[in-house]
């Protein structure tokens, strides 16, 4: 996808989207913008301008978005700060096509260290795509090493699903 500039009137954004905000709290739903390279939340900075303006609104970072964009793992999540809530693991090629997580090159154990020291209750998602795998058994790989990831940094996220 080609990335183009967004002008975004913050103040007008944030005006509406605490509106939503309003309507999903009373169904007991946070509402959480997830980072996507090819959107309004393409950069950290996406959400830092949000952050004061929309204090109920949390956000999923999406590790496969973020190198496809060319952003920095840390960066996007220092902007999320404390109001991380999911993190979708998925993994791309050098050519940035999806694959199972650790067939790629995202770095899952520096994300594993980073969220241990930082969000040690972070809710870890697999997000798999049904054309990256054949059977079940590929699956379950995925996720006993994810598991074994998550120990080897000495963590246990609150949830993994």
């Amino acid at each position: 996808y080609k990335k183009i500039p967004y002008h975004i009137d913050y103040d007008l954004f944030a005006q509406n989207l605490n509106q939503i905000i309003e309507v999903c709290k009373e169904y007991g739903i946070k509402l959480a913008y997830e980072n996507v390279h090819y959107s309004y939340f393409d950069t950290p900075g996406f959400f830092e301008k949000l952050k004061p303006r929309c204090p109920e609104l949390y956000a999923t970072f999406d590790c496969k978005h973020c190198r496809q964009g060319g952003g920095s793992s840390e960066k996007f999540l220092q902007a999320i700060g404390d109001r991380l809530a999911t993190v979708h693991l998925c993994d791309v090629n050098l050519d940035n096509t999806t694959t199972l997580p650790y067939q790629g090159v995202v770095d899952f154990e520096a994300l594993f260290l980073y969220l241990k020291d930082h969000h040690p209750k972070a809710v870890l998602l697999l997000e798999l795509y049904g054309h990256n795998y054949q059977d079940v058994s590929q699956i379950k790989s995925v996720y006993d090493q994810t598991k074994q990831h998550m120990e080897t940094v000495q963590t246990k996220f609150i949830k993994f699903c």
